[in-house]
């Protein structure tokens, strides 16, 4: 057997970690989102309160998840 031949051949990703791959995505996307129209929102520069607000809006989100 060749040493070589494991890191030369890709494993194909099964069904399963491509769906799971493609929802974790999504929610990184949805979340970046959401912290774009917090920040939008306020009226200056981001700052310590600005960060901790964020941090209390994400946490109330059940569907939050830190990966």
């Amino acid at each position: 057997m060749d040493a070589t031949a494991p890191s030369a051949k890709r494993r194909r990703r099964s069904l399963l970690r491509c769906i799971v791959d493609a929802i974790m995505e999504a929610r990184r996307r949805d979340t970046e989102r959401e912290i774009r129209r917090l920040i939008g929102s306020s009226a200056g520069p981001l700052s310590d309160e600005m960060e901790r607000r964020i941090d209390r809006h994400l946490m109330r989100n059940s569907s939050f998840t830190v990966t």
